[in-house]
């Protein structure tokens, strides 16, 4: 993630785009910026440069699929490929812990206090 205000400056350091075509996002970014059309378009061509144009089709697929919660519509390779910088805890035993002493210990939570507010909250929830 980067803030609103460097997604421009990025696009004109980071892209092939032209001037005017940073120029015409500039102006549907800040008319709109909850649609993050700046960075979008940064993401786009930077992973389309690096990575290639099915790299990019593959990683939006995934990233629209997890953020609409369709995690079935992924194949364990796409959902393994979207989660992989995602912490992850491993238990051996699912009746040793208690999932407040779970989020504690996996440092998901910096408290037993903030884990039951979380939970209570909905800010964390096992689908």
């Amino acid at each position: 993630n980067i803030m609103d205000d460097d997604a421009v400056r990025f696009l004109k350091i980071f892209t092939f785009l032209s001037l005017d075509e940073i120029a015409d996002i500039e102006s549907q970014f800040n008319a709109a910026r909850h649609e993050r059309l700046a960075q979008k378009t940064l993401a786009r061509e930077v992973v389309t440069l690096v990575h290639g144009e099915e790299a990019y089709k593959q990683a939006l697929n995934i990233t629209e699929q997890l953020f609409a919660g369709n995690i079935k519509n992924l194949s364990a390779n796409e959902l393994k490929q979207g989660l992989s910088n995602v912490p992850n805890y491993h238990v051996q035993s699912a009746d040793s812990l208690n999932l407040v002493d779970m989020l504690v210990t996996a440092g998901i939570s910096p408290s037993k206090r903030q884990a039951r507010e979380d939970v209570q909250n909905g800010a964390i929830y096992i689908n």
